[in-house]
This record gives C-alpha cells, sequence and structure tokens, in this order.
C-alpha cells in the first residue's frame, strides 16, 4: 500500500510541472454530467414540496446536460461523471480525480509487480522512475478523462485470468473493483473487456484440457468485471434515463467517423432524398468534415439536433453505417486498415498543456484556452514511450521461449488488448494519440514485472507468499 502510493505520488508529476490536469473539451462534460446525477440522487431522498413533487436541484437546471430530462440529447459515462463531479476539486479543477487516478494506477502497478515475486525496495524505485519517465502513463493519469481506467480494467481482466490463485482474496476484490468500475467507465471499454474476456476463457479452457481443476474458478473470476460492469452501467442508464442499455444517450460517434472518412458522407448525399434519416434533417444543405465539427460545437449534432432527433440517430446509425459500408467496401477497408497501423504506433500522451478550465458567468465550468503551453512535455513522453515498449517488445520477442505458460499468456493477453483497443477506437470514432496511450503502458510495466524474476525464480510464490503484502 505505501509503496503504491509512493508510485501513484510520482506518477503525478504533470501536475507540478503543467499545474494542473490536462483537458479536453469532454472534461467539463463530466463533471456537469456528475453535478447533475448527483443533484439526481439527492433529489431522491428530499421530501416532497406542497404541490406534491419533488424539487430538483436549481443548481443542476444550469448544466447543459439533464438527467432524465426531456431536453437530454447525448451524455457520456454516468459511473465516470459522477466520479469527477465527486473529485472535482478544487472548484471544478478536476486536480482530486488526477491525483486519486495516478494514486490507484500506483496501487494496482504494484500488485502486477508482486504478481510473481514480492519486490524488494529497490525494484519500487525503479519501477517508479521507469513507469513515470519513460512510459505515458504518468500523463494519461493526469488527463481528465477515463482514458486511466482503461489500462487498469486490462490489468484487472488478465491477472484474474492467468493467476488468480497467485492473489490474496483482498487483491482480488481490488482487482475486481477497479475492472468493473473501468468496465462502466467509457463506451469503448465494454467491447473491450468483452474481446479480452474471451480470449482469456479460450485460454482457460486449454489449461482445463490439460489437467487444470481450477479453471472454473479462474473463469469465474475472469468474467465478473465484464459482468459487474455491464450490469452498473444497465443500472445507471435505467436510473438515469430510464432506459435498461449499455449504450444509453451514445453520441453517434461511429457516424461520425463514417462521414468523416467519405463513405458515410456520399452514401447519405446519395439516399438522403429518398431515405428520410434524421441526420440528413439536421444538415439540409451538408455534412461537416471532421469527426468534432461533426458532434460538438455550432456545427455539431449534440447542438443543433433535438433531443427527438438525437435517439434516430442513435437508432439509424448502425443501418447507415453498414449501407455505406456495403457500398463502398474497398475504400472503407482500406481506411480502416491503414488507420489500424497508424494507431497502433501513435501512443504519444495528447497532452492539452494549452487547456484551462475556467467558472462561466452563469456557474459553469468551460475547458478554454490558456497561455504557458510546454509542448516539448509531449514530444519527449511519445519518444520515450517508443523507447520502452519497442525495446519491451524485443525482450518478449528474443525470450519468449523460456517463459512459463502464465508469463506467456500476460504477453499474449496483453498485445491482444493493445490490438482490440486500437481496432475499436479507429472503428468506431478515428485516430488519435491518446487511445493507444491509454494501454501501451502496460507493455513496460509488464516486461519489468518479468524481467525481474528472470534471474532463476521461476516457481510459483507459495501461500504465504500470495499477494497479502507479505
Amino acid at each position: 500500500m505505501i509503496w503504491g502510493l509512493l508510485i501513484g505520488i510520482l506518477l503525478a508529476w504533470p501536475l507540478l510541472i503543467v499545474g494542473r490536469p490536462t483537458y479536453l473539451g469532454d472534461s467539463a462534460s463530466y463533471y456537469k454530467g456528475g453535478h447533475v446525477a448527483v443533484a439526481f440522487i439527492i433529489d431522491k431522498f428530499k421530501p416532497v414540496n406542497d404541490t406534491g413533487a419533488a424539487s430538483f436541484s436549481q443548481s443542476s437546471k444550469n448544466t447543459s446536460i439533464i438527467l432524465k430530462a426531456p431536453q437530454v440529447r447525448a451524455v457520456r459515462s454516468i459511473t465516470y461523471s459522477v466520479l469527477a463531479y465527486v473529485l472535482g476539486a478544487p472548484r471544478a479543477q478536476l486536480i482530486l480525480l488526477a491525483v486519486g487516478q495516478a494514486l490507484l494506477t500506483g496501487l494496482v502497478s504494484v500488485i502486477v509487480l508482486n504478481f510473481y515475486t514480492p519486490a524488494r525496495h529497490a525494484d519500487y524505485l525503479v519501477a517508479a522512475a521507469f513507469l513515470a519517465f519513460a512510459t505515458p502513463v504518468a500523463f494519461v493519469t493526469s488527463l481528465a478523462l477515463p482514458d486511466t481506467f482503461t489500462g487498469l480494467m486490462v490489468i484487472a481482466i488478465t491477472l484474474l485470468a492467468i493467476g488468480s490463485e497467485r492473489l490474496s482474496f483482498a487483491a482480488k476484490l481490488a482487482l475486481l473493483g477497479v475492472g468493473s468500475f473501468g468496465v462502466s467507465a467509457h463506451s469503448s471499454h465494454p467491447p473491450l473487456a468483452a474481446g479480452l474476456t474471451l480470449l482469456a476463457m479460450i485460454w482457460l479452457i486449454f489449461l482445463r484440457r490439460s489437467g487444470d481443476r481450477s479453471t472454473v474458478t479462474k473463469m469465474a473470476w475472469t468474467a465478473a468485471p465484464l459482468l459487474l460492469g455491464v450490469a452498473l452501467t444497465v443500472f445507471a442508464n435505467q436510473v438515469g434515463f430510464g432506459e435498461a442499455s449499455i449504450a444509453a444517450k451514445r453520441f453517434p460517434l461511429t457516424l461520425a467517423r463514417s462521414v468523416a472518412d467519405g463513405p458515410g458522407r456520399w452514401y447519405l448525399e446519395k439516399h438522403c432524398a429518398n431515405e428520410h434519416y434524421a441526420i440528413c434533417e439536421v444538415y439540409p444543405h451538408g455534412f461537416p468534415n471532421s469527426v468534432p465539427a461533426f458532434l460538438w460545437g455550432n456545427t455539431g449534432v449534440e447542438t443543433r439536433a433535438t433531443p427527438e432527433q438525437m435517439d434516430r440517430i442513435r437508432s439509424e446509425e448502425l443501418t447507415i453505417v453498414a449501407a455505406a459500408t456495403r457500398e463502398y467496401l474497398g475504400i472503407e477497408m482500406l481506411h480502416l486498415s491503414t488507420s489500424f497501423i497508424r494507431q497502433l504506433v501513435k501512443i504519444g500522451p495528447d497532452a492539452a498543456f494549452d487547456q484551462q478550465i475556467q467558472i462561466s458567468p452563469f456557474g459553469e465550468p468551460q475547458v478554454v484556452h490558456a497561455p504557458g503551453v510546454k509542448p516539448w512535455l509531449g514530444y519527449y513522453v511519445e519518444i520515450a514511450a517508443l523507447i520502452s515498449s519497442g525495446f519491451s517488445l524485443l525482450f518478449f520477442a528474443l525470450r519468449f521461449r523460456t517463459f512459463d505458460v502464465v508469463e506467456r499468456a500476460a504477453i499474449l493477453l496483453t498485445i491482444a488488448a493493445l490490438l482490440i483497443n486500437a481496432a475499436i477506437c479507429v472503428y468506431f470514432s478515428g485516430v488519435a494519440d491518446r487511445y493507444q496511450a491509454r494501454v501501451v503502458w502496460l507493455i513496460p510495466l509488464l516486461a519489468l514485472a518479468i524481467s525481474r524474476q528472470r534471474n532463476g525464480q521461476n516457481a510459483l510464490p507459495s501461500a504465504r507468499g500470495k499477494l497479502s503484502g507479505e
């Protein structure tokens, strides 16, 4: 616990250099959505007024996202929004959120480091410096977005699958909690968790055929983060919107990506006159050229579409994308494949050093431009990440034959998570540095953990040496 907290403190070094967390436009939206959600929950426990209706918090009516109200168009993850609001101090700057993400990452990193062999003090010091300065994880945790929980979710599913017998019950519960929350924290996480869980299950079935009697228990622990995370998401959406869905009130990211790439735009321009899609009503004179312009700002559907139109856009999204793919299959496949390759190597922090959160005259937090840009930080971290990830993959390739079955499974599942993550992000959203940076730091962390026990220490930890802090 102590070393996990110390590693987490060191991971927070970008906060000291920049003076604040790094933000994107969604950062303020998560905070505002959490504000409304918390106000909604509190209102549930308030006594009714004289008219017999509960008095909804007036402060929440000033936000741009109203939970369970007719004017809602689209929202982000409710669970992460609540976390962002609760840890939004001071004055919606989300500093506590960034610090909390760094500390949690430090604690989970200690679990990984101790998974094979109990670590020594020197090991923790090396790991802390290596993670903080040679991987992008410090900037991932400092970003006021759910990206931190992508990597933590992958760690949780992987460790529970490959060796739940090596973990203490407390460690398994901690990973279960982190993994379940991670599944609910972002719309891209359930498909990533589902793909990784499926691969882990296949591996566990293979082990059972080879005589492993504990496979059923491992399978239960492996599936638990996905199942609980989906249940949490469905419950939050049911309470908030009356819609039992894992993607209620989502933004039409896939449609935006298809339109920006070309096939979606060409298909709509050709068929809007006959099909009468809702998106054609919103853009009768042409579509924006980029995903941000399509979704947000004065030209985006978030502003232009009515709540009723947004519901229709969501229901028609997959139909349009599938039809556009069939009509322009060659172009779509070429673009997706090249984008997939680009996404694999784009692992910079994508940190917005020139953004800060200000409170508007209406009391709403807004992400605005800020002075004091430090672009050299982003270049440094991207180069360091490429070097550390490249050497880690080379280490895996050269020593793969010497690894035991658990180490091989950990490596293959982690690499699979990177591939699945890139594919999901490219298809449903587009190419962006931060999408791959949120998971690529797992490769150097795993290489560090495995290399520690390459000095002849290949045996499983004894029962006394389980991950119980001993």
